[in-house]
């Protein structure tokens, strides 16, 4: 646990950078608060009967690049992710919405691509998958009435096997990992806060979803902007090193600061998942299966054809 002074953190600083997101976050929910409720008595899953501690959330960032998949994802969600209450999409067109999911705008967020281009003009064409990360971690101050636990399932994640996320006996988190082993992630990991680095070196947390709790991301938050002295986007953006490639990882990030600092809330379990080339090639058994962009017809679209052809699959 972080204790602000007590762990030698400037606690005016950190003090003002809570107040900013509270402030912020109200004045979101003022602005949106019609739309957005509107949506959640529309579509919030009945949950009477259920055990509101090991209940949670689901936020889905969709790209362009997944809108024709997406629904699909979420039918396979629906049908396999035990235990969760509302779904919330994050889509790269606000007027993108899906049946039975609440849609939340990017505009909502305090950053965007220009923020980006202003750290890195050489690497615009990356923006918005760098952003998609930190809707993530946002998501938890920015979506009014979500609950403090949410899971992220990236857009071109399916799941085929029936998969709880929270062990019902001890609350903690149930986290799978990778052997995964992208040195520019850890870099960017380090730079971020000289405490947070790879806590295991056979286990990586790219594995395309994870159980996300507000309270530690506050924490994690807080950590990094009293070091930086700015807002952890800011922090986030200005540590990447190579950003026309993949400089940083909020799994990493996450799953790394967790093993750190709340080791007794994360319960490791591998499940048996791989990236596939094809939405036809379901193999029940798998429990899950990414359908990354890289791995499918080569687009022609300028702008993938530089990402497909001059990135590594193991910087992807």
């Amino acid at each position: 646990m972080l204790n602000g002074a007590e762990d030698g953190l400037p606690t005016n600083y950190c003090g003002k950078m809570l107040l900013k997101y509270f402030v912020f976050r109200i004045s979101y929910f003022v602005k949106n608060n019609l739309i957005i409720n509107l949506q959640m008595c529309i579509y919030m899953t009945d949950t009477s009967g259920a055990d509101m501690k090991n209940l949670f959330d689901i936020v889905i960032s969709v790209g362009p690049n997944d809108k024709d998949i997406v629904s699909k994802q979420v039918k396979y969600t629906r049908q396999n992710v035990r235990g969760y209450r509302n779904i919330y999409i994050i889509p790269y067109d606000a007027s993108f919405t899906l049946d039975g999911c609440i849609t939340i705008p990017e505009s909502a967020f305090p950053f965007s691509k220009d923020t980006f281009n202003s750290f890195h003009p050489d690497a615009t064409k990356r923006a918005g998958w760098y952003l998609q990360q930190l809707f993530k971690l946002y998501a938890g101050f920015i979506i009014p009435g979500i609950l403090d636990t949410y899971l992220i399932i990236d857009a071109d994640t399916f799941f085929f096997q029936p998969t709880t996320f929270i062990d019902p006996t001890t609350g903690a988190g149930l986290f799978n990992y990778s052997t995964e082993c992208h040195l520019p992630y850890l870099e960017h990991l380090n730079k971020m806060h000289p405490t947070l680095f790879r806590m295991d070196t056979h286990k990586s947390g790219i594995c395309h979803h994870m159980l996300f709790r507000t309270t530690f991301i506050k924490e994690l938050f807080k950590l990094v902007e009293c070091y930086h002295h700015c807002p952890f986007y800011e922090a986030f953006f200005k540590c990447v090193r190579d950003a026309p490639k993949s400089g940083a990882s909020e799994y990493e990030i996450y799953f790394n600061f967790m093993l750190k600092y709340h080791p007794q809330e994360v319960q490791l379990r591998k499940l048996l998942w791989k990236n596939e080339t094809s939405l036809d090639a379901i193999d029940p058994s798998y429990d899950y299966f990414s359908y990354h962009t890289y791995l499918r017809e080569p687009p022609t679209n300028e702008v993938w054809i530089e990402y497909y052809y001059t990135i590594p699959e193991s910087e992807l």
